[in-house]
Formats: C-alpha cells, structure tokens, sequence
C-alpha cells in the first residue's frame, strides 16, 4: 500500500511540473484534487490495516495558513476572495503532501527510492530545457505557444521557478555524488546537469544557490577519488569540473550579462509592502491579494503590472500578517537545521533563502515538491506518533 502511494505521489508530483506552463489557476485543481485523494487513500490505508500514524508538528504551520486563508474567506477579510481561495487551496496542497511523505518515507529504503526518482525526472526536465531553450524560445514543449516568451525553462515560464527546482533536486545528487558509494559518477554527472541547467537559465539567484549548495557538498565531502580518474584527485574537484564543463556547455553568458543588470522594480514593490505590513499587521490583506493590494500603494507607475511582490517572505507578512510569517520562520529555521544535517536536504532552506528576492512558493509545483522534501526530511528525525490502538478505535 505504501509502495503504491510513493509512487501516486509522484506521479503528482511529475503532473504538477509538467503543467506548470498553463497559466491559470484552474490548471492547479486538477493537482490539488490528486494530493488530497493521495491524502484520503493513505488515511483510509490506516483504518483498513492499524499502524502508526505519524504527526510531525511542523505540520500545523502549513495547515494553519491555509485555516487563516478559509477564515478570511469567509469574513471578508481580504480584497478578493477568489484569490484567497486559490492560496488556501494551495496551502491545504501542501500541508497534506507534507503529511503524507512524513508517514511514507518512515521507511528509509522507500524514502531513497523515491528521492531516486525524483532525481532522474529532475535531470530529463534540465536537459530538455536547456534543449529547448536553443531550440525552441516561443514554444514549450516545442509545440505548445507561449504568449510572452522570455527565458522559458523546459515546463516552467519564469525561469527563477525552474532554478528553485533544480535547486531542490541538486542537493540531492551532490549528496550521493560526495558520498563513499563506488557508484558516484552517475550522480556527479546529473548534479553537473542540474548546474549546468541552472546557469543556463541565467537566474542570478538561482545561480548563487547553486554554487553555495555546490560549496557545502565540497566542504562536506572527504572522500578520494579511486578508478579511471586517478586515485591523486578528490570528488569534489572532479564534480567541479563536471559543473563547470556542463556550465560551458549549456551556456552561461547571459548569466554574466544579468549580474550587470540593475533592478529598481524589486525595491518598489518591496517598499509597497512594507507599506501594507504597516497597515494591516496582524490580519493582512488576503492570501493571494498582493496584486490587488499593490496599486494602493504603489508610488511610481510604470505601466507594468505587477503580478507578485518578488519577495514571498514580505508578501507573506502582508497577505496574511506577521504572524503568518513568523510561522514560516520558525518552519524554515526548523527544517534548516536539520537539512544541513542531512546533506541531501539543503536545497529546502536554499529556496526558502530564494523567496527573500523572488516568488518560488505562488508555483504550486516548486510549493509542492519543496513540502513533499520536507515531509521526508522530519520522518527520519521526529517520532510523534499516534499508536494503532487509537486508530483502531477510530475505525
């Protein structure tokens, strides 16, 4: 029954990334209705046959923004409630998938497996973004049109949400790469993919993040190299040059000409924001209702619209109070310290580290698959449980 979910779940998972180009949020239900059925099996699977059910209490974080969203739904407490329904949904999305991987991967050799997976669908998207990026700039896919084109990733539109998702599969290769398996070089050649994607999608801060992520893998890594390289050498260089030749290969230039680049939009709307955390410090404007809030506070108008506040930590605090942020805080403090413990997990506080500059958390893929990782990342750490007996009664 686990095995089976594991692999529903991905399967989601995979859907989630691979629709990610259809702008429109109705795209996204079909996705939610997925995680939550995946929710309700693996419940249901508890009742039939009693075992443990594990509750982590990271958990109540997700689950309780998405509480605070319905709340202010059904107060009126926001500036649209479409899009604070839309935002709750995609909370709820992430609480259960949390839940969910938490019970899954108690198991460590299904919590492997599944990263396994993860990882090799990870490198067939990088490589056919970057294919398509060369060879096909208008259309995902090389058949579906897109309206704006301007640095589309493979499924993702923005390239900055496709280095958040490489950015949380990359930690995992560099950790199998670094580690004393005599079989390192497949993932070493797939980190230098992911990488090589990353810098191809000329996302500065995705860029940064990888070549932190890159750096705690050398740091970490202790291990010589033995075989055709030489028994002279270490990994971690020879990783390096793997990245760095996959780097050359997919191109990084446009890279280095975005590093030159100034960005006064992200001061604007972080100031707007700042503005609205004023106003409204404890409730917030709505889930959701960054766009709708902005043009009340907006201080130069420069004909564009703007979607997100390219900040999610400041839009969190806006949308739905500081409070909710200070939620987020302490989720993101907890799970960093026990990914930088885990190696395989660094890319979790990476992408929480991207939302200070930008908005990896509003694409349900990038969302999902970082709360699935962190559902996994807990089950090897808490043991919270709820015994059979209770569950037993219940059924």
């Amino acid at each position: 029954m686990e095995d089976r979910l594991s692999a529903a779940l991905f399967a989601v998972l995979c859907l989630a990334v691979l629709t990610a180009w259809i702008d429109s949020p109705w795209a996204a239900f079909p996705i939610y209705a997925l995680i939550f059925a995946t929710g309700l099996a693996g419940c249901l699977g508890c009742l039939w046959r009693p075992r443990r059910l594990f509750l982590p209490p990271l958990a109540v974080v997700p689950l309780a923004a998405a509480g605070l969203g319905f709340w202010q739904v059904g107060s009126a407490a926001t500036l649209n409630r479409w899009a604070t329904l839309n935002a709750s949904l995609l909370w709820l999305a992430d609480g259960v998938a949390f839940l969910v991987a938490a019970q899954l991967f108690l198991d460590s050799a299904r919590r492997e497996r599944f990263l396994g997976w993860l990882l090799w669908f990870g490198v067939a998207v990088s490589v056919e973004a970057v294919l398509q990026l060369y060879s096909s700039h208008d259309r995902v896919f090389w058949h579906f049109p897109i309206r704006d084109p301007q640095i589309p990733m493979g499924p993702f539109l923005y390239h900055n949400h496709f280095a958040a998702f490489c950015a949380l599969l990359l930690p995992i290769a560099l950790a199998r790469a670094v580690a004393g398996a005599r079989r390192w070089l497949t993932p070493a050649l797939m980190a230098a993919a992911l990488g090589g994607a990353v810098m191809a999608s000329a996302s500065r801060s995705g860029a940064v993040a990888a070549g932190v992520e890159l750096a705690l893998a050398m740091a970490l890594a202790t291990k010589p190299v033995h075989g055709a390289f030489g028994r002279s050498l270490h990994r971690p260089f020879v990783l390096l040059a793997l990245v760095a030749a996959f780097a050359a290969v997919a191109g990084w230039d446009t890279l280095w000409l975005r590093f030159h680049w100034g960005d006064d939009a992200r001061l604007r709307y972080a100031r707007a924001s700042l503005a609205m955390i004023q106003a409204a410090p404890w409730q917030g404007t709505g889930l959701g209702c960054w766009p709708a809030a902005y043009p009340m506070y907006a201080t130069v108008d420069d004909g564009f619209v703007a979607n997100q506040a390219h900040s999610d930590w400041l839009q969190w605090a806006s949308e739905g109070g500081l409070p909710l942020a200070a939620a987020l805080l302490w989720f993101a403090a907890a799970l960093s310290a026990r990914a930088l413990r885990s190696r395989w997990a660094i890319g979790i506080p990476a992408v929480f580290a991207l939302a200070l500059a930008d908005y990896p958390f509003e694409k349900p893929a990038v969302a999902l698959l970082l709360f699935t990782l962190a559902g996994a990342l807990v089950a090897a750490k808490d043991r919270v449980t709820v015994p059979p007996a209770v569950v037993r009664s219940v059924r």
